[in-house]
Parts: structure tokens; C-alpha cells; sequence
């Protein structure tokens, strides 16, 4: 049905007046909003400033809070139906319902959702955000990945939860491999190296890489990612990733690793209509 060209870079516009990417095969879908923001947003322009959305760095309150208010009104839905989980590096997804479930939000690193007006978004920086959209079943989710939930397969995790627990068909997902860091520049030890042993050898080749030095490692998360999307039945033309480096896009996106964890963090989401 789709055809994404698996990487392309994503649709630059904005959702009222907030500067925000989109995947294009998202964008042809009816019945939903999607949006990745940016930091180019806000009056606050240091490396925390612009549009943050995180509580867990060195940022008031107060714009954190100016921030969020913003996105739910540029998406179109109340404060409360904004949903933004506190994430630990988990393999946890959650399933949200109604307003109700704020409370599932600790410790958490997926959020599904199947009701029409619950914003579902997660944060990043550096770290793979993925969208996944049931288009058949009207079912939605957002994960955030970092090497630590791509090895604890929270993709995989998420997508079995949206089929046992709602119904989901990988056959009619769509997915979204949004802005993180790329293996140019994600540089890692062996220790985190090694622990990518729980995907098979060949594939293991792909996503821990040698570029010049055979003493160095780099991490391709997005290739990790996209990787469990197709192991779970998702076609390989409805998944688009993000032609997007956080680390050497630090101008727009923001990047923990470029700016050594004192920065901000954007969002990926996804609204029901």
C-alpha cells in the first residue's frame, strides 16, 4: 500500500505556529495528527532553551509546563490529554485509556493507544523515537529507544502488547524511525557493544560497526530498530526512517550527546482524530 523509500528526510511545516517534522507516510493517512518538535521554538535559546519538554533537566518548571501547554494546543487536544511518560530506559509500554491514566506514566517507555483524542508522545535526544499506526484497527503507538530499551527489544514488546491486548495487525502498521543519533557519530565501549550479542550474528554486523579504527565501536540503532519492526511482521515499505543525525543536527534537534547531557529533549507523537 505504501512506499517510503525507507529513508528520506522528513516534512519540515507546523502545527499552528510550532515548528514541527513529519514522517510522510503518516502524512498521508486521514484521521490522525503526528508531529516530531524541534528546539526552534520558545525565547530561551541555550542548549536547555527553545522548545523543551523534559522535567529531568536543568530547566524551570514553569517553561516546561508554558512548553507542553503549547504542544497540546498545537496539536488540538486539553493539557490533560497530553500524555508524556517518565522514562527510564525501561522496556515497558503502557496502554492509555482515558485522562484517568496519567498514573501509568513512572517508569515507562511505550505508549499505545486506540482512543480518539489522547495525544500519546514520547521525549528524545539522541535516542531512537519510533511511531507505529495500526491504520486498519485505528491503533497508535510511541516508544523511545535507547540502546538500552533496542536491546531489551522494546519494539518488539510494544508491537506484541498492541496485538494481544487490542488487536493490532503488523500487516497494517505503519512505522516511523524519527530523529536520533547516527552510526557516523555513535561512538560506544565494548561493554555496551557486546550486549547487542542478543541479535543474530549477521544482523549484529549491521548495527555494531567499525568505521576506520577496528578499536572502535559505533551503535546503528536506527538499523537495530527497524530490524524488530520487520521481525514482527511490519512491511518493509510501510517503514520510513528519519534521514536525521541529532548529534550533527544539534542546531535543531536537540543532541545529550553533543551538548554532554545538558540539554533539552524533544518529542515524537501521535493523536487519534
Amino acid at each position: 500500500m505504501f512506499r517510503s523509500n525507507n529513508y528520506l528526510n522528513m516534512i519540515k511545516t507546523s502545527l499552528k505556529t510550532l515548528p514541527v517534522y513529519k514522517f510522510s507516510i503518516f502524512d498521508k493517512i486521514s484521521g490522525i495528527e503526528h508531529f516530531v518538535t524541534t528546539r526552534e521554538f520558545g525565547s530561551k535559546k541555550d542548549s536547555i532553551g527553545g522548545f523543551n519538554l523534559s522535567y529531568k533537566v536543568n530547566d524551570e518548571v514553569e517553561n516546561v509546563n508554558n512548553n507542553r501547554s503549547v504542544l497540546a494546543e498545537s496539536v488540538g487536544v486539553k493539557s490533560t490529554d497530553l500524555f508524556i511518560p517518565v522514562q527510564t530506559h525501561s522496556s515497558r509500554a503502557v496502554i492509555i485509556n482515558s485522562a484517568n491514566d496519567q498514573e501509568k506514566l513512572d517508569n515507562t517507555d511505550a505508549l499505545i493507544t486506540c482512543r480518539k483524542g489522547l495525544c500519546i508522545a514520547v521525549m528524545s535526544a539522541d535516542c531512537v523515537p519510533v511511531l507505529i499506526y495500526d491504520y486498519k484497527n485505528r491503533i497508535a503507538a510511541t516508544i523511545h529507544a535507547g540502546w538500552k530499551g533496542t536491546v531489551d527489544r522494546i519494539v518488539e514488546k510494544t508491537i506484541q502488547t498492541m496485538v494481544d491486548k487490542l488487536g493490532a495487525e503488523p500487516k497494517n502498521m505503519i512505522a516511523g524511525i524519527g530523529p536520533s543519533i547516527c552510526d557516523k557519530v555513535y561512538e560506544v565501549g565494548n561493554e555496551v557493544a557486546e550486549q547487542f550479542t542478543v541479535f543474530e550474528e549477521q544482523i549484529k554486523n549491521r548495527i555494531v560497526l567499525s568505521h576506520v579504527n577496528p578499536q572502535k565501536k559505533y551503535l546503528n540503532l536506527q538499523y537495530a530498530n527497524r530490524h524488530q519492526l520487520l521481525s514482527l511482521g511490519i512491511k518493509d515499505e510501510n517503514i520510513e526512517v528519519a534521514n536525521i543525525c541529532t548529534f550533527t543536527n544539534h542546531s535543531i534537534f536537540y543532541s545529550a550527546r553533543y551538548f554532554k547531557n545538558n540539554c533539552g529533549r524533544f518529542a515524537t507523537g501521535i493523536l487519534i482524530k
